[in-house]
């Protein structure tokens, strides 16, 4: 498990940022996170196999179902650690190269908009527990923009889906009601001091939703290099080529 954990952050983190890799702790996790973790990161590992692969996507599927089912009101740690386990399956399922896997997935497209919705996820939360400094600021930070990543890389596989199986749209651009996700670089910061100097750097520039992005880049008909709209359709592109393990390409 831990050789496809370590697999999914050398090989999968950068195109599907959700996890925060410098704080992700398996003695403080979700176990049904840490599975899904692994099962992404067995697709892409020397050690993985389809066979083995299949094996932990069906665990994994099976195990969010009975995280949802036995935790009706789960803490908010908990509530997000669920929601990111169901993405992960939801992406291992479809571009599993098994039809039945992607069937499941295609019936349960809603799964995750659902569970985003009922956490209230699609709405801007003002980081009003968030200053320059502190590691309790910096704890906070971390959880917000998970929540942001989820919804949008959430965004980009319903994307992926209907433009490669014909699917109906099920989290239209307009429900991201949330400015995007913050730069990458503010993301990997390793230490309290690092972020603190960073978010000083980074909370002075405007934060505009997707919807706003998107509107100026059709006015424009370009966008800076380093914007996070560039990085984010850079992602979206990506994601067209890695979503797929190499062990199943």
């Amino acid at each position: 498990m831990n050789a496809f954990i370590q697999s999914y952050f050398e090989h999968y983190s950068h195109v599907f940022p959700m996890i925060h890799q410098p704080t992700f702790d398996t003695a403080n996790v979700h176990w049904v996170l840490i599975l899904a973790v692994a099962a992404i990161g067995c697709g892409f590992s020397q050690l993985g196999n389809t066979c083995t692969t299949f094996i932990l996507q069906e665990f994994l599927r099976r195990s969010v179902s009975l995280c949802i089912e036995l935790e009706p009101n789960p803490t908010p740690d908990l509530e997000l650690h669920i929601a990111q386990s169901a993405l992960f399956s939801q992406v291992g399922l479809m571009f599993s190269g098994n039809m039945s896997f992607a069937e499941h997935a295609q019936r349960n497209m809603s799964l995750v908009p659902t569970l985003c919705k009922r956490a209230n996820y699609f709405v801007e939360h003002h980081p009003n527990h968030v200053t320059s400094g502190g590691g309790e600021s910096w704890k906070w930070w971390i959880q917000a923009e998970s929540r942001k990543r989820l919804v949008h890389l959430a965004w980009v596989l319903d994307c992926q889906l209907v433009s490669f199986f014909d699917l109906a749209q099920t989290i239209p651009l307009d429900m991201l009601q949330l400015s995007m996700p913050s730069h990458d670089e503010l993301w990997a910061a390793t230490t309290t001091d690092q972020w603190s100097i960073l978010y000083s750097e980074y909370v002075s520039k405007e934060s505009r939703s997707l919807r706003h992005e998107l509107d100026i880049l059709y006015q424009q008909k370009e966008t800076p290099p380093q914007s996070n709209i560039s990085i984010f359709f850079g992602r979206l592109k990506a994601s067209g080529h890695l979503l797929i393990p190499s062990n199943h390409s």
